[in-house]
């Protein structure tokens, strides 16, 4: 049975083509999918972000955006409307095959709603908090296990914890080769990097600290930094001041995706210090531009050559001093590529077609 035009549907997406910030790793599965798939179409409707109802090309994808900025009551029965009526419309032009949806969120109750109207399968890839106890969408969308992926391996074990039932798929997130600089095997400028948004659950005070305790223990001369914006922003530049550390830590705020892997070709250490991730790209993009990565969280499957999990930030700056002691050569280290995320899904979609 032919495959003709896959519906995304997300939460948030690029506001346009030079936003390559917002949802990475999300465009990153598109690009490649276009790339291997081309003659598949592919649309794509994002109900809360940008926060405005538009619609534009996205790299020669249809993009329509809801706008529904969290809304409730009344508001949210409308959004819903209008996402109903969008999909109908997208589907008058070139026929839905099927629906694929990232994060287990109030857009995917719709695209549910939507794909039942249309007859199509719908496929729930979860990429973030999905799997916690308290996403009341896992009770109202209620996906069946076959529909459902985790992206990782411990995303899984969570969500069968919370809900009782293990998804049945785990589609992890990779990387795409193809976007990042020449590897600098050379000298790299940045001794420790962090990347992410500076929000209570991605813990980038503990960057701060890591930084602090590793002056107050002999190490003067290093050069650290912090990529990312958030509603911390202030309290952790207060924090930097505090501690007098404004020659050894940049805060960098919000970089393009592009200028972020340049960072991280220039960085001999990335710290994770996330409390929590579904699969961090950040990890397996640090990785493969050559840096040792240091987490909290695991990074993939088994053991990863230059990856460190650590069960405590004591053991965290235990395995920092350690690292930035010792002379790594830098090497690319390969979790996943996203091309292979792309084909599992293509094959979910097949499978599911086909009942």
């Amino acid at each position: 049975m032919s495959f003709s035009h896959l519906l995304i549907v997300t939460p948030g997406f690029a506001a346009n083509e030079e936003d390559t910030t917002s949802v990475p790793a999300v465009q990153q599965f598109l690009l490649s999918f276009r790339k291997i798939f081309p003659d598949i179409v592919l649309s794509l409707i994002s109900f809360h972000y940008p926060c405005r109802n538009d619609s534009y090309d996205w790299h020669g994808i249809d993009v329509h955006t809801i706008g529904n900025k969290h809304a409730g009551g009344l508001k949210k029965l409308f959004s819903f409307y209008r996402f109903l009526k969008i999909g109908k419309k997208i589907n008058s032009k070139v026929p839905i095959d099927g629906v694929l949806c990232f994060w287990l969120t109030d857009s995917t109750l719709a695209a549910k709603l939507l794909a039942r109207k249309l007859n199509v399968p719908s496929f729930v890839w979860m990429h973030g908090q999905d799997a916690k106890a308290d996403n009341k969408y896992v009770r109202i969308v209620r996906p069946s296990m076959e529909h459902l992926a985790a992206i990782s391996e411990p995303q899984s074990r969570l969500f069968e914890r919370n809900f009782g039932q293990r998804p049945g798929h785990i589609v992890s997130n990779g990387v795409d080769p193809c976007i990042f600089p020449p590897l600098n095997a050379g000298n790299r400028q940045t001794d420790l990097l962090s990347v992410g948004s500076l929000i209570p659950l991605k813990q980038q005070h503990l960057f701060i600290e890591l930084v602090r305790d590793l002056r107050d223990t002999g190490y003067l001369h290093i050069k650290a930094m912090l990529v990312g914006e958030g509603k911390l922003q202030q309290e952790l530049e207060d924090l930097v001041k505090k501690y007098g550390l404004e020659d050894m830590l940049c805060l960098k705020g919000r970089l393009q995706h592009n200028e972020v892997l340049n960072e991280m070709n220039n960085a001999r250490i990335l710290v994770h210090p996330s409390s929590y991730e579904g699969h961090s790209t950040v990890m397996l993009e640090a990785l493969y531009s050559g840096c040792q990565v240091v987490s909290f969280l695991p990074a993939g499957q088994g053991s990863i050559d230059n990856f460190t999990m650590c069960e405590d930030f004591e053991e965290m700056k235990r395995v920092s001093r350690k690292l930035l002691s010792a002379h790594n050569s830098c090497e690319r280290i390969e979790v996943n590529r996203i091309e292979t995320s792309v084909l599992q899904v293509k094959r979910i979609f097949d499978q599911l077609k086909l009942k």
